[in-house]
Protein backbone atom coordinates (compact mmCIF):
# COMPACT_ATOMS: atom_id res chain seq x y z
CA UNK A 1 0.00 0.00 0.00
CA UNK A 2 1.45 3.39 -0.70
CA UNK A 3 1.22 6.52 1.71
CA UNK A 4 2.57 10.30 0.34
CA UNK A 5 3.62 12.89 2.60
CA UNK A 6 5.61 16.38 1.44
CA UNK A 7 7.58 18.28 3.10
CA UNK A 8 6.02 22.45 3.59
CA UNK A 9 10.03 23.56 4.03
CA UNK A 10 11.83 21.37 1.36
CA UNK A 11 8.65 20.56 -1.13
CA UNK A 12 10.62 17.49 -1.60
CA UNK A 13 7.70 14.76 -2.30
CA UNK A 14 8.30 11.42 -0.60
CA UNK A 15 6.58 8.29 -1.24
CA UNK A 16 6.54 4.86 1.60
CA UNK A 17 5.47 1.65 -0.19
CA UNK A 18 4.62 -0.51 2.77
CA UNK A 19 5.36 -4.25 2.25
CA UNK A 20 5.05 -6.95 5.22
CA UNK A 21 8.67 -7.34 5.59
CA UNK A 22 9.99 -3.82 4.79
CA UNK A 23 9.57 0.07 3.90
CA UNK A 24 10.40 1.09 0.93
CA UNK A 25 11.15 4.85 0.38
CA UNK A 26 11.37 7.16 -2.92
CA UNK A 27 12.71 10.41 -2.27
CA UNK A 28 13.10 12.38 -5.32
CA UNK A 29 13.37 9.22 -7.54
CA UNK A 30 15.95 7.58 -5.00
CA UNK A 31 14.70 4.18 -3.89
CA UNK A 32 15.93 3.42 -0.27
CA UNK A 33 15.07 0.62 2.42
CA UNK A 34 13.94 1.93 5.65
CA UNK A 35 16.38 0.62 8.69
CA UNK A 36 13.98 1.92 11.22
CA UNK A 37 10.95 -0.09 10.12
CA UNK A 38 11.08 -3.49 9.27
CA UNK A 39 7.30 -4.31 9.21
CA UNK A 40 7.42 -7.82 9.83
CA UNK A 41 9.42 -7.74 12.49
CA UNK A 42 7.13 -5.56 14.08
CA UNK A 43 4.28 -7.45 13.17
CA UNK A 44 5.19 -10.89 14.83
CA UNK A 45 6.68 -9.55 17.93
CA UNK A 46 4.60 -12.90 19.77
CA UNK A 47 6.06 -16.58 19.87
CA UNK A 48 4.32 -19.20 17.38
CA UNK A 49 2.65 -16.48 15.08
CA UNK A 50 3.73 -16.67 11.44
CA UNK A 51 4.05 -13.97 8.27
CA UNK A 52 1.50 -11.18 8.19
CA UNK A 53 0.23 -10.65 4.81
CA UNK A 54 -0.05 -7.25 2.82
CA UNK A 55 -0.69 -4.32 4.84
CA UNK A 56 -3.34 -1.59 4.74
CA UNK A 57 -2.85 2.05 5.26
CA UNK A 58 -5.38 4.01 7.71
CA UNK A 59 -4.51 7.78 8.06
CA UNK A 60 -1.20 8.24 10.44
CA UNK A 61 -0.95 4.06 10.61
CA UNK A 62 -0.39 1.13 8.89
CA UNK A 63 -2.43 -2.00 9.72
CA UNK A 64 -1.70 -5.60 9.09
CA UNK A 65 -2.68 -8.70 11.22
CA UNK A 66 -0.53 -11.84 11.51
CA UNK A 67 -0.54 -15.59 10.83
CA UNK A 68 -0.55 -15.44 6.85
CA UNK A 69 2.27 -17.74 6.59
CA UNK A 70 0.81 -20.93 7.67
CA UNK A 71 -1.70 -22.50 10.41
CA UNK A 72 -0.69 -22.20 13.74
CA UNK A 73 -2.34 -22.58 17.21
CA UNK A 74 -1.36 -19.35 18.34
CA UNK A 75 -4.12 -16.57 17.63
CA UNK A 76 -3.85 -14.09 14.98
CA UNK A 77 -3.17 -10.10 16.16
CA UNK A 78 -4.14 -6.97 14.97
CA UNK A 79 -1.47 -4.57 14.30
CA UNK A 80 -1.21 -0.69 14.06
CA UNK A 81 2.24 0.59 13.43
CA UNK A 82 2.59 4.89 13.39
CA UNK A 83 3.71 5.74 10.45
CA UNK A 84 5.51 8.49 11.48
CA UNK A 85 7.18 6.33 14.49
CA UNK A 86 7.26 2.79 14.03
CA UNK A 87 8.23 2.34 17.65
CA UNK A 88 4.62 3.12 18.18
CA UNK A 89 2.81 -0.36 17.98
CA UNK A 90 -0.56 -0.94 18.80
CA UNK A 91 -2.23 -4.79 18.66
CA UNK A 92 -5.22 -6.64 19.59
CA UNK A 93 -5.90 -10.55 19.30
CA UNK A 94 -9.56 -9.92 18.45
CA UNK A 95 -10.30 -13.60 17.59
CA UNK A 96 -9.49 -16.19 20.65
CA UNK A 97 -8.56 -19.61 19.40
CA UNK A 98 -10.87 -22.77 21.30
CA UNK A 99 -8.83 -25.70 22.26
CA UNK A 100 -7.63 -27.74 19.45
CA UNK A 101 -8.06 -25.14 16.99
CA UNK A 102 -5.41 -23.19 14.74
CA UNK A 103 -5.21 -19.89 13.39
CA UNK A 104 -4.70 -18.98 9.48
CA UNK A 105 -5.67 -16.16 6.61
CA UNK A 106 -2.96 -15.68 3.95
CA UNK A 107 -5.06 -12.17 2.60
CA UNK A 108 -5.38 -8.71 4.25
CA UNK A 109 -7.48 -7.18 6.48
CA UNK A 110 -9.98 -4.18 5.22
CA UNK A 111 -10.32 -1.31 6.91
CA UNK A 112 -12.46 2.21 7.35
CA UNK A 113 -10.87 5.44 8.13
CA UNK A 114 -14.09 7.29 7.70
CA UNK A 115 -15.79 4.81 10.45
CA UNK A 116 -12.80 4.00 12.67
CA UNK A 117 -12.78 0.53 11.94
CA UNK A 118 -10.53 -2.30 10.69
CA UNK A 119 -12.23 -5.67 9.49
CA UNK A 120 -10.27 -9.10 9.79
CA UNK A 121 -11.10 -12.83 9.49
CA UNK A 122 -10.13 -16.06 10.37
CA UNK A 123 -10.28 -19.19 7.57
CA UNK A 124 -9.75 -22.03 10.22
CA UNK A 125 -11.56 -20.99 13.75
CA UNK A 126 -14.18 -19.34 11.15
CA UNK A 127 -14.73 -15.79 12.98
CA UNK A 128 -15.27 -12.48 11.18
CA UNK A 129 -14.55 -9.32 13.54
CA UNK A 130 -14.61 -6.05 13.85
CA UNK A 131 -12.52 -3.60 15.66
CA UNK A 132 -12.51 -0.06 16.25
CA UNK A 133 -9.42 2.16 15.69
CA UNK A 134 -8.95 6.00 16.37
CA UNK A 135 -5.96 8.21 15.17
CA UNK A 136 -5.10 8.75 19.01
CA UNK A 137 -3.94 5.06 18.69
CA UNK A 138 -6.90 3.47 20.41
CA UNK A 139 -8.12 -0.33 19.27
CA UNK A 140 -10.96 -2.40 20.89
CA UNK A 141 -13.32 -5.67 19.50
CA UNK A 142 -16.22 -4.38 18.42
CA UNK A 143 -19.93 -6.32 17.75
CA UNK A 144 -19.35 -7.82 21.15
CA UNK A 145 -17.18 -10.00 19.56
CA UNK A 146 -16.25 -12.40 16.69
CA UNK A 147 -18.77 -13.69 14.69
CA UNK A 148 -19.15 -17.03 13.29
CA UNK A 149 -18.58 -16.86 9.32
CA UNK A 150 -15.33 -18.75 7.79
CA UNK A 151 -14.17 -17.04 4.38
CA UNK A 152 -10.65 -17.24 2.89
CA UNK A 153 -11.36 -14.62 0.31
CA UNK A 154 -11.19 -10.68 0.63
CA UNK A 155 -13.90 -8.39 3.00
CA UNK A 156 -15.58 -5.94 0.64
CA UNK A 157 -16.40 -2.93 1.98
CA UNK A 158 -19.40 -0.79 0.09
CA UNK A 159 -21.89 2.15 0.30
CA UNK A 160 -21.39 5.97 1.46
CA UNK A 161 -20.11 6.31 5.64
CA UNK A 162 -23.16 6.12 7.40
CA UNK A 163 -24.78 3.05 5.33
CA UNK A 164 -21.79 1.10 5.29
CA UNK A 165 -22.23 -2.92 4.42
CA UNK A 166 -19.88 -5.15 4.98
CA UNK A 167 -19.61 -8.05 1.85
CA UNK A 168 -17.73 -11.37 1.68
CA UNK A 169 -18.07 -14.72 1.40
CA UNK A 170 -19.24 -17.53 3.88
CA UNK A 171 -18.28 -21.29 3.63
CA UNK A 172 -21.06 -23.62 4.36
CA UNK A 173 -20.69 -24.79 7.64
CA UNK A 174 -21.39 -28.50 7.01
CA UNK A 175 -17.92 -27.91 5.11
CA UNK A 176 -15.74 -31.55 6.41
CA UNK A 177 -12.58 -30.55 8.01
CA UNK A 178 -11.11 -32.40 5.29
CA UNK A 179 -12.30 -29.91 3.00
CA UNK A 180 -11.32 -27.46 5.11
CA UNK A 181 -7.86 -28.75 5.24
CA UNK A 182 -7.67 -29.03 1.48
CA UNK A 183 -8.55 -25.44 1.08
CA UNK A 184 -6.07 -24.23 3.55
CA UNK A 185 -3.29 -26.58 1.54
CA UNK A 186 -4.85 -24.75 -1.28
CA UNK A 187 -4.99 -28.31 -2.87
CA UNK A 188 -9.27 -27.95 -3.73
CA UNK A 189 -12.33 -26.25 -3.11
CA UNK A 190 -15.32 -28.79 -3.08
CA UNK A 191 -17.50 -27.23 -0.35
CA UNK A 192 -20.07 -24.42 -1.04
CA UNK A 193 -20.36 -21.28 0.14
CA UNK A 194 -22.73 -17.92 0.15
CA UNK A 195 -22.61 -14.21 0.04
CA UNK A 196 -23.41 -12.51 3.29
CA UNK A 197 -23.66 -8.52 3.62
CA UNK A 198 -23.71 -7.19 7.50
CA UNK A 199 -24.53 -4.23 9.31
CA UNK A 200 -21.07 -2.43 10.26
CA UNK A 201 -22.38 -1.15 13.32
CA UNK A 202 -23.66 -4.22 15.06
CA UNK A 203 -22.60 -6.66 12.82
CA UNK A 204 -26.14 -8.48 12.19
CA UNK A 205 -27.00 -10.03 8.88
CA UNK A 206 -28.54 -7.59 6.37
CA UNK A 207 -28.85 -10.41 3.56
CA UNK A 208 -27.67 -13.75 2.47
CA UNK A 209 -27.45 -15.90 -0.69
CA UNK A 210 -28.13 -19.48 -1.09
CA UNK A 211 -24.71 -21.54 -0.91
CA UNK A 212 -23.01 -21.94 -4.56
CA UNK A 213 -19.71 -23.69 -5.69
CA UNK A 214 -16.72 -22.11 -3.91
CA UNK A 215 -15.45 -19.21 -5.04
CA UNK A 216 -11.44 -18.62 -6.25
CA UNK A 217 -9.93 -17.83 -2.79
CA UNK A 218 -8.12 -14.52 -2.40
CA UNK A 219 -10.55 -12.62 -4.78
CA UNK A 220 -12.17 -9.96 -3.82
CA UNK A 221 -16.56 -9.91 -3.93
CA UNK A 222 -16.50 -7.45 -5.98
CA UNK A 223 -19.25 -4.75 -6.24
CA UNK A 224 -20.75 -3.45 -9.36
CA UNK A 225 -23.54 -1.22 -11.10
CA UNK A 226 -27.02 -1.23 -9.89
CA UNK A 227 -25.96 -3.01 -6.48
CA UNK A 228 -24.83 -5.95 -8.41
CA UNK A 229 -22.41 -8.05 -6.52
CA UNK A 230 -19.72 -10.38 -8.80
CA UNK A 231 -18.27 -13.59 -7.84
CA UNK A 232 -15.51 -15.56 -9.68
CA UNK A 233 -16.31 -19.45 -9.07
CA UNK A 234 -13.00 -21.56 -8.56
CA UNK A 235 -14.56 -23.33 -11.72
CA UNK A 236 -14.26 -20.78 -14.19
CA UNK A 237 -17.33 -18.91 -14.30
CA UNK A 238 -18.34 -15.36 -12.80
CA UNK A 239 -21.88 -15.46 -11.12
CA UNK A 240 -23.78 -12.06 -10.62
CA UNK A 241 -26.10 -11.59 -7.12
CA UNK A 242 -28.38 -9.15 -7.06
CA UNK A 243 -30.23 -8.05 -3.22
CA UNK A 244 -34.22 -9.05 -3.55
CA UNK A 245 -37.15 -9.83 -0.99
CA UNK A 246 -37.38 -13.19 -0.34
CA UNK A 247 -40.31 -14.90 0.76
CA UNK A 248 -40.01 -16.58 4.25
CA UNK A 249 -42.35 -19.37 5.30
CA UNK A 250 -44.62 -17.20 6.70
CA UNK A 251 -45.24 -15.34 3.88
CA UNK A 252 -43.74 -12.10 4.86
CA UNK A 253 -40.97 -10.33 3.34
CA UNK A 254 -36.93 -11.13 4.07
CA UNK A 255 -33.83 -9.91 2.07
CA UNK A 256 -31.84 -12.24 -0.03
CA UNK A 257 -29.18 -12.47 -2.36
CA UNK A 258 -30.34 -13.64 -5.67
CA UNK A 259 -28.02 -14.84 -8.35
CA UNK A 260 -27.17 -15.29 -12.16
CA UNK A 261 -24.85 -16.59 -14.81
Amino acid sequence: MEATTQSLSSKIKTTSIYLAQLKLSAMNGIVRTSPLILIGDQFLPLPGQTLAPAPAIMGDWVIGLTNGGAPTNVSLSVVSISHADPNQIVRINPIPLEHGQKSFIPFMLSVDLLNNRIYAMDYLPGKVVAVGFTQDGNMSVAWGGPVDQRTISFLTLIGPPDQRVLVSTNINPNATHQQLEQGAQGADYTYTEQIVRRDVATGSILAESDFFLAMSPGILVTPGYGGLIYEMLYNGHIMALQVAPALTTTGSNATAETSSG
